[in-house]
């Protein structure tokens, strides 16, 4: 079996198995406890089908095209728009996910910060 160094592993992550090792242990001691492993399925499942993303620089080239555009100071980005980009472009793996849905929407409200130009939407399909 590999070895994997518990530092290096997300704290949701550590979290769900520590509940599921749990809960194993207990059903080896003869515990049943039906409820208890479909609450901790539902949320190992939801946390699976969760984004995969966790940073800007895993995600898709046009957003992180609309980020850096924005944060540069000739964009004529106004600060609100500047710092939700800045924060952004600064978030750790457990935030990111937090703010990338607000930065969709201030994207797609102002799509013009892009450095590939006005008119290039973030979310649009790519050929």
């Amino acid at each position: 079996m590999k070895h994997i160094d518990p530092a290096s592993q997300p704290t949701e992550e550590r979290q769900l198995l520590a509940i599921a090792l749990g809960a194993l242990r207990s059903y080896q001691c003869g515990n049943s406890a039906s409820d208890l492993a479909k609450e901790i399925a539902d949320d190992i499942e939801a946390f699976l089908e969760a984004p995969a993303i966790a940073f800007l620089q895993e995600d898709a080239l046009d957003v992180q095209n609309w980020v850096y555009g924005a944060m540069n100071p000739r964009s004529g980005a106004g600060d609100f728009v500047r710092r939700i980009a800045e924060a952004c472009a600064r978030a750790d793996w457990e935030n990111y996910p937090i703010l990338r849905p607000a930065l969709l929407a201030i994207a797609k409200k102002y799509p013009s910060y892009t450095p590939l130009g006005a008119g290039m939407r973030v979310g649009a399909a790519r050929k």
